[in-house]
């Protein structure tokens, strides 16, 4: 019979070396490198809208829903080949456990976490928001959040803000969703609407299990998941 203890011993030898090679590979910093606009994508409780003419006249009547500030509500959503100014910060993993974003004159550190497939960069301190910060229309959200006080009738999430990022070889791929959904009762009335616009977050395909199960409701929703990339600076 084999000994594993050699074996064992051999492991942890290699994990130790590795971790080395990994710590020599710090700092890595990344700058802006493009856009990548993602496909519009509707749906409603029958199934996924193909027709654009249909998709792109929802988004119109919904545009309400929006901040009020362009005059044409698709400029919420990005189309082919979409380009907007430079992002003029720079992103920096300092270690398998920190990373750092430099703005024109300041920078903050985060604590770097690995978790759910993406990297998460939490802020080192806590913020407080009203309401409940999970949206199940959304893929992420914090990986910390506690109950506060109530304030106004209403209580308080104390939570530690995340940035989502999908790490890419040499590339950070900073995703940023927008969606508008519409809610009618069955007899077609205007119930309510809500919406986001280029948000750090992905859009959660799940949550349309939800829209074709109500069986009290008729939901539209429109939404794009974009990308917003970094790439390893020279």
């Amino acid at each position: 019979m084999i000994s594993k203890r050699p074996l064992i011993a051999l492991i942890w030898t290699m994990l130790i070396v590795c971790s080395a090679c990994e710590n020599d590979e710090f700092p890595k910093k990344y700058v802006f490198h493009s856009y990548k606009a993602g496909n519009l994508k509707a749906y409603t409780k029958t199934g996924e809208i193909t027709d654009e003419a249909v998709m792109l006249s929802f988004v119109e009547r919904s545009f309400p829903v929006f901040r009020e500030v362009e005059s044409d509500p698709l400029s919420y959503f990005w189309p082919s080949g979409y380009e907007s100014a430079n992002w003029s910060f720079e992103i920096e993993i300092i270690s398998a456990i920190k990373a750092r974003i430099h703005y024109s004159n300041t920078s903050h550190d985060y604590d770097l976490i690995r978790k759910n497939g993406i990297v998460y960069f939490q802020s080192t301190t806590t913020a407080m928001s009203p309401g409940s910060l999970v949206n199940e229309r959304l893929k992420y959200s914090p990986l910390i959040i506690d109950s506060g006080p109530w304030y106004l009738g209403q209580q308080q999430s104390v939570y530690r803000p995340c940035f989502y990022i999908d790490e890419k070889n040499v590339e950070l791929h900073i995703p940023a969703v927008t969606y508008v959904e519409c809610a009618y009762v069955s007899t077609g009335e205007f119930l309510s609407s809500q919406g986001i616009e280029n948000h750090n977050n992905i859009f959660d395909t799940g949550y349309l299990k939800k829209i074709k199960n109500n069986l009290n409701r008729v939901d539209t929703i429109v939404y794009q998941n974009n990308t917003v990339i970094f790439r390893a600076r020279n």
